[in-house]
């Protein structure tokens, strides 16, 4: 009786490790399977951080910028390359702040800083564009204590 529940055991654990590792990851790894040609890469957190483009810096004059809420799984520096143009400074609205948010909203929401003369446009394409849930001009730099 106890070789029948050994083997019970083991052929269950077998089964579990073959279709965690079918399914594309390692047990207990809690990572994403790894996407195969033609599939969509993962949209986690991860893969919603915005890396910054090389030598882009925010504008030495800008006093306001535009709050994106955006879709999930949209990319922040391509948004910020259709609202501001391919050098567009982007990052994160909660950055700095002492708790990060809570809501997968407050998590997709960034922050772009403009110019004076290009407030207005940089809002009204903000607005329109397909990847951005809400849009709206905020003070910058933000004040974090």
């Amino acid at each position: 009786m106890r070789g029948v529940r050994v083997f019970l055991v083991v052929f269950t654990a077998s089964l579990l490790l073959g279709a965690a590792y079918a399914c594309g990851r390692a047990p207990g790894s809690g990572a994403a399977p790894t996407p195969t040609p033609g599939q969509p890469s993962p949209s986690g957190a991860s893969a919603q951080r915005p890396v910054p483009l090389v030598g882009s810096q925010p504008p030495a004059t800008a006093r306001q910028a535009v709050s994106v809420q955006l879709r999930a799984g949209a990319d922040p520096n391509a948004v910020g390359a259709r609202v501001l143009g391919p050098n567009a400074f982007v990052r994160s609205a909660w950055r700095g702040t002492a708790n990060p948010p809570s809501s997968p909203a407050a998590r997709r929401t960034y922050l772009i800083p403009v110019p004076p003369d290009q407030e207005q446009a940089a809002l009204s394409r903000a607005s329109g564009d397909a990847d951005v849930e809400r849009a709206h001009l905020v003070p910058w730099p933000p004040d974090f204590p």
